[in-house]
């Protein structure tokens, strides 16, 4: 189920290098208005908005609901960004203690009980709880 509306609003312009925007998207109908902020960069063409609150390339399903004619380019570029995530966790999975398998091996039996194949799909490590 995706947004049931999202709408886009150019807010500053004064800094041509950095154009802001407001992103409305409600959930469901009936539903406030949820309302955030996004900015666009020269460096980019400005073709790609990300959030203000972390830089991010806003999600898919949310630009699907806009009129925004840039849509091949954010998709491009969220990849990229994913697949750089991606690669900077599997990064980290390699340095983690002894201490943190143990804790997150406790977790697993929690969460699926004894027995259980769980299965990374980011890493593909295999663990049996």
């Amino acid at each position: 189920m995706g947004y049931h509306s999202a709408t886009i609003t150019l807010k500053d312009t004064r800094n041509p290098d950095r154009l802001t925007y407001e992103v409305g998207t409600v959930y469901h109908k009936g539903a406030t208005p949820h309302v955030s902020v996004a900015y666009t960069t020269v460096s980019e063409d400005h073709k790609i908005l990300r959030w203000s609150s972390n830089d991010a390339v806003i999600p898919r399903d949310i630009v699907q609901e806009l009129e925004w004619p840039h849509r091949v380019e954010m998709d491009e570029a969220r990849d990229i960004e994913t697949a750089a995530s991606i690669e900077q966790y599997k990064a980290a999975r390699s340095n983690i203690s002894d201490e943190q398998l143990a804790e997150e091996a406790f977790e697993r039996r929690a969460a699926f009980g004894p027995g259980e194949e769980i299965v990374n799909i980011l890493t593909g490590e295999r663990y049996v709880s």
